[in-house]
This record gives structure tokens, sequence and C-alpha cells, in this order.
């Protein structure tokens, strides 16, 4: 690879600055850009570049899947604006560096925006056997068709066709481990492997499942040591101020482990071996 690029909003962050303390064993070269809440939406793929854009058509509803956290009314606000939370070139360059994108080169993305489909938490799915049928629609929905940023990613597919696409989606919430029945919790570890079993069959190359390693006995909520900091780091990065912690920033020992476990074991393969997988 020549090198990679991770994209995402403010979820980056925690992976980011994990790459700051080991990315010098990592190679090729990784760059970082981040846009807060849904602002990637506001961006388009031009001569081997990720512009921003000011103004766009905004579906509510995709904008909520995309970005449940903000809630109802700031997918409402979207909608309504057709605007950004924030200018989207001055959050590139706060985070990345610059105010666009350079495709040129780059092999692989990692997309740290949108719900993971197996956050069950935030699709408010509760613990039940689901049909490969139905799950296919779910997956088709979320990681394809409905897919907020699936204009560019296709885009960019035409202007580098050999360019990977992986996606890592926003940390699971974080939550008091509750007490679950076991058999609640062998139907949720069920769905997870159907989920598993399908999800390279959409937009992406891969999807990063998170492992017993960061979630809590449930499989539903990420572990609350990894909250911790968080939303504080995620501030830093994008250089915003500082505010109160929540459940849903991870904290740089999270972000460690999903370079470890996921982008960095796909990072050391060689291209004409990614190419050469189905």
């Amino acid at each position: 690879m020549n090198s990679v690029l991770f994209l995402g909003n403010s979820m980056l962050s925690s992976i980011k600055l994990a790459y700051d303390e080991i990315g010098n064993r990592i190679r090729p070269q990784c760059t970082f850009f981040c846009a807060r809440g849904a602002d990637l939406y506001f961006t388009k793929v031009v001569s081997g570049r990720i512009i921003p854009i000011g103004r766009a058509d905004v579906c509510e509803e995709d904008f909520f899947r995309f970005f449940p956290e903000g809630g109802r009314s700031t997918s409402e606000l979207y909608a309504r604006t057709k605007r950004p939370l924030a200018d989207v070139g001055t959050q590139f360059r706060n985070t990345g560096g610059a105010e666009e994108i350079e495709l040129a080169g780059v092999d692989a993305i990692f997309y740290v925006a949108g719900v993971s489909p197996y956050d069950f938490v935030r699709l408010e799915e509760r613990p039940a056997p689901i049909s490969r049928s139905l799950r296919h629609e779910l997956l088709l929905r979320m990681l394809d068709e409905k897919f907020l940023l699936r204009e560019q990613l296709m885009d960019i597919r035409v202007q580098n066709p050999n360019c990977k696409h992986y996606f890592i989606g926003s940390p699971l919430l974080a939550a008091p481990n509750p007490s679950r029945p076991r058999d609640e919790i062998s139907i949720v570890a069920a769905n997870r492997a159907i989920i598993r079993s399908m999800a390279k069959n959409y937009l992406f190359d891969d999807v990063f499942m998170p492992d017993e390693e960061l979630l809590d006995d449930s499989l539903m909520s990420t572990k609350q040591e990894y909250c911790i900091g968080g939303r504080q780091e995620s501030e830093l990065f994008q250089k915003v101020s500082s505010s109160k912690s929540d459940n849903s920033h991870m904290n740089k020992s999270y972000g460690r482990v999903v370079l470890e476990k996921f982008a960095e074991r796909i990072i050391s393969i060689p291209m004409i071996a990614l190419n050469e997988c189905p």
C-alpha cells in the first residue's frame, strides 16, 4: 500500500490518538480527517479529491440512522438548513492538515462513522432470532443502499478502482453491565455470527466487529473503561472546547484495540494479495 485514509466523525479520535502512540510501527503512513456529526455528507469527489461543499439535499431519516446520538433535533436541523453543523474545510484542516483530501495513492479507506450493524442498542433490536433473509434486508439498507456516504464511496471506486473500503462505524455505547439471561446472550451471539458471515456482501471489503475484549458480557455495550476521558480526547483532536464525558466517545485504549485487531492486519497485507481476495 502507498497510503491509508481514516475518514470519520468525532468517533475517529480514539483511533487517531492510538495511532499517534504506535504508528511508527505501522506502514504505510495513515492520515486522519474528521468532520463532526454527519457533516461528511457535505462533500463530493472531484478529480481525485474529497472536497467540502456548503449545501446539499438531505434525507432526515438517513441522517438520523447515520448519527442517532445527535437525536432527532440534529437530523431535523440538517434537513431544515441543508448545511453542515460547521465548515467542513475548517474541520478537515484542524484534524488532517488540509481543507481537501487528496486521494492519489490512497489504497484503503476506513470509515469511522455511522451505526455498526452489531449495534443492537442504537438499532433498537431486541434479543430475538432474525432470519437470514430479514438480516439481508437490514444490512442492505445499512451497509449499501442507505449508507449516507454511498455516493462519495461509489465515486471513489470509479476514480480509483483499486482502493479498498472498510467500515468500522461508531463504537457501541458504553453502559452499566446489565444482568441478562443466558439465553438472550446466546441469541445476541448467534445474531452477531450471522451478521459477520454476511457483512462483506455489500459496499465494504470488510466490516469491523467489536469483540469480547471491547464489549461487556451482554455483547451489546462497550465496557465502561473504554469511554473514560474519550469525549475530552475527541475534542482535543478536533481543536474544540472541552465538555462533559459521555458514553459514546471512546478513548485511545479502545482505538488501539481497533488498530491492532482490525486495521493493522489489513494495512499490512500487500495490495496484490488484497486484490486477489474474493
